[in-house]
């Protein structure tokens, strides 16, 4: 019986990934991105441009906004190495990959001046330690944040820091739709390695 059991687990966590939620709402062709890409940055451009005359030259490129968000995605695969290093069980790599996916998909609906993006992958790791059912304290990621004070560090959830992470934790299930579900290769690996 226990046999049947754990194959069924194992089939179970083997779904087909065409028929997944990310298959669905988070898989693009080259020539999709960049049209999404696009239409966002026009997006912002007109935005701004009604609140204030901003010059066509003062405006971010779709180049420099990819070249924003690989900038932070560099520095949060720093913070999660380090972190890492200091404790192996939380900011593992399945963590991170789920955050930048997370991060990524939001990036999709966002342009990165409509958002803190160093607060967003606070969020995103911090959501993503949820989801990978990996245990990441506020105490550790409210440190990384432009609202940290020292004398807070007691009472994070109390702090305007814990209060950034917090609120861009719910910013993003917003801007994801709720829709949590990041096939990695690490699933595929583990249930390989159960069978």
């Amino acid at each position: 019986r226990s046999g049947a059991s754990s194959a069924c687990s194992c089939a179970c966590s083997i779904m087909n990934f065409a028929e997944s939620s990310q298959a669905r709402h988070w898989t693009f062709t080259a020539a999709q991105l960049a049209s999404m890409r696009e239409t966002r940055v026009r997006h912002v451009a007109e935005r701004l441009a009604k609140a204030s005359p901003v010059p066509a030259a003062a405006r971010l490129a779709v180049s420099d906004e990819l070249l924003l968000q690989q900038y932070w995605h560099h520095k949060m695969q720093e913070m999660g190495r380090t972190e890492n290093s200091n404790a192996p069980e939380r900011f593992t790599p399945r963590v991170m990959t789920t955050a930048h996916y997370f991060v990524r998909r939001a990036l999709l609906r966002k342009s990165v001046v409509e958002v803190e993006l160093r607060e967003l992958l606070l969020g995103a790791i911090y959501l993503a330690g949820k989801v990978e059912e990996e245990h990441i304290p506020l105490t550790v990621l409210v440190k990384y944040s432009r609202h940290f004070k020292q004398e807070e560090k007691e009472q994070p959830e109390r702090s305007a820091a814990g209060r950034s992470v917090l609120d861009n934790e719910a910013r993003l299930l917003s801007l994801l739709g709720y829709e949590l579900v990041v096939r990695s290769p690490f699933r595929a690996v583990r249930v390989a390695l159960e069978s």
